[in-house]
């Protein structure tokens, strides 16, 4: 037992770990972070030979557009509680046509809720909406730099743990999905497809 009453079991082998020293623990973190690094890729290049995903790259908004502008404010405001999720829904609903023009993807209203006191799934539902729209202007921005970190972890210039950290400011800032840093790529790939199968 170690201090928190719990049998330590970090390699899974169904054994109690002997001690660990500080080297055992800089080999499991680099471990975690080359797992990490090794799901995201897989998630990214899935993504990149989907052709319903490159498409939407290709016909991405470009960052100075004023409808990217006016979503990329809407979910800043809608995250700030500036606004409500039902004024997001009718600035969409304004915009149809322009979503439409873009080749964004159709939206779908919200349930109307229950309890006016308890509209989470309706705020999710409108942001969701957002960021998919908003998601391929991202992304293209910062396929450069995905492939750049790549390279720098497979030549060694930058160890995996570095690279990870690069790639969790992405996260931060919208630019990449954070699932594909913390996700089995099969959970979410074959969910996907079956999500598709099942509509």
């Amino acid at each position: 037992l170690d201090g928190d009453g719990w049998v330590e079991d970090l390699d899974g082998d169904g054994r109690a770990d002997a001690e660990y020293g500080e080297a055992d623990w800089e080999a499991e973190t680099a471990r975690w972070h080359n797992e990490t690094l090794n799901g995201f890729f897989e998630h990214f290049d899935r993504h990149m030979n989907d052709p319903n995903e490159t498409v939407r790259i290709a016909q991405a908004l470009e960052p100075t557009d004023p409808l990217y502008k006016e979503l990329a404010l809407a979910v800043d405001h809608l995250q700030t509680d500036q606004v409500k999720w039902s004024d997001v829904q009718d600035l969409i609903h304004s915009r149809k046509g322009a979503l439409r023009d873009a080749k964004m993807p159709e939206y779908v209203d919200a349930d109307t809720p229950e309890d006016d006191e308890f509209t989470y799934a309706q705020y999710w539902h409108v942001q969701s909406y957002l960021e998919d729209c908003l998601g391929p202007t991202r992304l293209k921005a910062v396929l450069p730099k995905i492939e750049e970190l790549r390279r720098m972890a497979r030549t060694g210039e930058k160890s995996a743990v570095s690279v990870v950290a690069e790639l969790e400011d992405l996260a931060s800032d919208n630019s990449i999905p954070h699932y594909w840093l913390h996700h089995s790529a099969d959970d979410y790939y074959y969910s996907h497809i079956q999500d598709r199968i099942d509509d």
